[in-house]
């Protein structure tokens, strides 16, 4: 694999990487992972996207990951060995979308050799029913890896991107055959006990053991940190208390909130179901650090090493950890050169516990040569 990163976050320089790229007759296809502070559009970058040859795939991230450092503006990009088979999913977001149906169009990955790279637009709803859906249809033979494009505007625009151009509110699916391994961390704990959601839709949690979301939410938090959230502040404060989702034989499945509704209700990223059961969740720096290395350890099990370390973590924990994040990096290092995104959202399937879009949550792959 052939990587390319630069920091500029200009056009024109990332325009020469890809041309370049693109050129090699050694190159089969490339993923672009890019800043959204870089201010790319569809109207500058999609003429550049679409006289590529070769299959592109990617997205735009609130961050990038190059080595021991993390980035706000600048671009990589990874020429690959293999060529990558793409398939979009557009309009995630519609509730007309029959998703089974769609998943079941990619049945003939179900006994494919190899890792599905996973990219989805981080504010569409019914993301969950998609990787649902995935599982049904390709069950666990296939590592997945991936996370949520977007921009900490947290507004919806085009960052999923591909050889059409920019595109919003999909799901991007590129198969590579090349073998992986993957571990997963997030080291977030219980502060509350056991609440349960009784009114939720998609990922918008409306009551709490029947009172409005972030009266429920307010108190606890506020008892626990001495400042209480609000709809002024709730960005700010909500950083350090997630949702945590129990569920049996696996991790806790973490749900980020990111805003308040003017009913009290609360948005997260990714869906949390009516009639689960939920804790609020604190961390400490030294135990998301920890946790961050777990994934790493369970990525390299058994001594495993790779062409690249591919690490999706959540835009969030930087937020959290501040510039303790440099410490998370170091703990995610090996001999392998590593990239990677701050995400809106990661996604995972390691062949053993059933695949998630999580939050908050490490999540480290390791490529091996095709």
């Amino acid at each position: 694999m052939q990587v390319r990163f630069e920091a500029t976050g200009t056009l024109a320089a990332l325009t020469q990487i890809l041309y370049a790229l693109d050129a090699a007759p050694e190159v089969s296809g490339l993923l672009l992972l890019t800043c959204d502070d870089n201010g790319f559009s569809a109207e500058t970058l999609d003429p550049v996207l679409r006289r590529l040859a070769k299959p592109v795939f990617g997205g735009i991230f609130p961050r990038i990951i190059f080595g021991r450092e993390h980035f706000a503006r600048g671009s990589i990009v990874v020429g690959l060995p293999v060529r990558p088979d793409v398939h979009i999913i557009e309009k995630l977001s519609d509730p007309a979308l029959d998703i089974d149906r769609a998943a079941a169009n990619l049945a003939d990955l179900r006994n494919a050799q190899g890792t599905l790279l996973v990219f989805v637009d981080g504010f569409a709803r019914r993301i969950g029913d998609l990787i649902g859906a995935l599982f049904d249809h390709l069950g666990l033979g296939m590592n997945q890896i991936g996370g949520g494009t977007g921009s900490l505007s947290l507004r919806q625009k085009p960052c999923v991107i591909c050889n059409a151009g920019l595109q919003q509110d999909v799901a991007l699916l590129a198969h590579l055959q090349i073998d992986s391994s993957i571990g997963t961390g997030h080291g977030w704990s219980p502060i509350s006990d056991s609440i349960k959601v009784t009114a939720a839709r998609q990922n918008t949690i409306h009551s709490l053991n029947y009172r409005p979301a972030l009266e429920v939410y307010r108190e606890i938090v506020g008892a626990h940190g001495g400042i209480a959230p609000s709809p002024e502040n709730f960005f700010a404060v909500a950083k350090a208390y997630p949702f945590g989702i129990y569920k049996l034989g696996s991790e806790v499945v973490v749900r980020d909130p990111i805003s308040v509704g003017a009913d009290g209700s609360l948005t997260c990223v990714g869906e949390v179901a009516s009639g689960s059961f939920v804790h609020i969740l604190h961390g400490e720096a030294q135990a998301l650090i920890a946790a961050a290395g777990k994934a790493a350890q369970g990525a390299c099990a058994g001594g495993k090493t790779g062409q690249l370390r591919l690490f999706i973590d959540c835009i969030s924990r930087v937020l959290f950890l501040g510039e303790r994040f440099a410490e998370e990096l170091a703990a995610v290092q090996g001999s392998e050169p590593l990239i990677g995104v701050l995400a809106i959202g990661e996604i995972c399937n390691d062949g053993r516990d059933y695949p998630e879009f999580l939050n908050k949550t490490a999540v480290l792959g390791l490529f091996a040569s095709p």
